[in-house]
């Protein structure tokens, strides 16, 4: 009878750790990408100068990793441009670890999870609210920001006409 958990004869091939700069980090993806590699996880740990970020990609059986630290508030581009499925990832990774994702495809915008504390992997963690690519509308004075009085109605006289004043 054969054995369940026999091992194939085919070479095993060990997984690459590949450490990169954050700036690099989208664009080494998207090559990734275009050579035919799939985005398989994004993993993150706390370490001691702020948190590291595990990219893994697969092509065939080949499994790359690219490495970045991040100091806890640096802003970290999305890869749901070039890999959807990796909406899970960073939305997981904002919400436990306070990393601040920039354009991320659907973001749960902290509602993810439902947590009892913010960011339980990582207490030095936050992440604020990223605007989007589009430009905010300019306000000229702080006039414009005060909202203007209602016109007052005039008043009607009795047989329904406008008042003599």
């Amino acid at each position: 009878m054969p054995m369940r958990n026999q091992v194939s004869d085919v070479e095993k091939i060990p997984q690459v750790f590949i450490e990169i700069s954050l700036e690099e980090m989208h664009a080494r993806v998207a090559e990734h990408i275009e050579d035919g590699w799939r985005f398989l996880q994004l993993c993150a740990t706390t370490i001691e100068s702020g948190i590291e970020l595990v990219y893994t990609l697969g092509r065939g059986p080949e499994v790359e990793n690219l490495v970045t630290n991040i100091a806890n508030g640096d802003i970290v581009p999305s890869i749901t441009d070039l890999a959807p499925a990796a909406f899970f990832f960073e939305n997981e990774t904002k919400e436990l670890f306070g990393v601040n994702f920039k354009g991320i495809a659907i973001d749960f915008g902290g509602n993810f999870y439902k947590l009892s504390e913010p960011f339980p992997m990582n207490p030095d963690g936050f992440y604020v609210e990223i605007p989007a690519d589009e430009p905010e509308p300019q306000v000229e004075s702080e006039d414009e920001l005060e909202p203007k009085p209602e016109a007052e109605p005039e008043a009607e006289s009795a047989d329904g006409g406008e008042a003599d004043e």
